[in-house]
């Protein structure tokens, strides 16, 4: 598991330390016929300078954005949040911490990030964000996916023939 680990952090950082621990788990295993319990990745020493991806000191914001979440989940009506402040204060890394809260949820997430360069096209941020919700759509399976073509033409006053592409 510490090799399929999720958040990079918590996985091997090293080759080597792989090595030590398989090694170790051979060794016991040739002598005593059983591996017992050990301490994984003590020997796990990077030999570069690894900023963790943990987000520290943003517990409110946080908490903000997943009681949004919780009330979406419970009521079922859609919520906009917009995050705002000045460039380079961590916006983007405190809304992928909702990323991975809702992925286990199967929730949509989609998101828009404002662009000084893209000034001249109107509403870029909300086209971003549907681009990135109509992508993974399309990725989904053909059932998945004519269930949310029904949706949403419903949404718009439409019918749509069965079994009409």
């Amino acid at each position: 598991m510490k090799l399929l680990a999720k958040i990079a952090d918590d996985r091997y950082q090293t080759a080597s330390s792989v090595e030590s621990d398989l090694s170790r788990c051979l060794a016991e295993w040739e002598a005593i016929g059983k591996i017992t319990r050990f301490l994984l990745a003590e020997r796990d020493v990077p030999n570069q300078l690894l900023i963790p991806e943990k987000l520290y000191g943003r517990e409110q914001e946080v908490a903000t954005l997943l009681g949004t979440f919780c009330r979406v989940v419970i009521n079922g009506r859609p919520e906009l949040v917009l995050v705002s402040g000045p460039s380079g204060i961590g916006k983007s890394s405190l809304v992928n911490e909702l990323h991975s809260v809702m992925l286990p949820s199967r929730g949509l997430f989609a998101t828009g990030k404002f662009d000084q360069s893209k000034l001249d096209i109107p509403d870029s941020t909300l086209a971003q964000a549907f681009q990135g919700l109509v992508n993974l759509l399309l990725r989904t399976c053909e059932a998945d996916l004519v269930s949310w073509r029904d949706e949403l033409l419903g949404a718009r006053g439409e019918v749509h023939p069965a079994g009409e592409a």
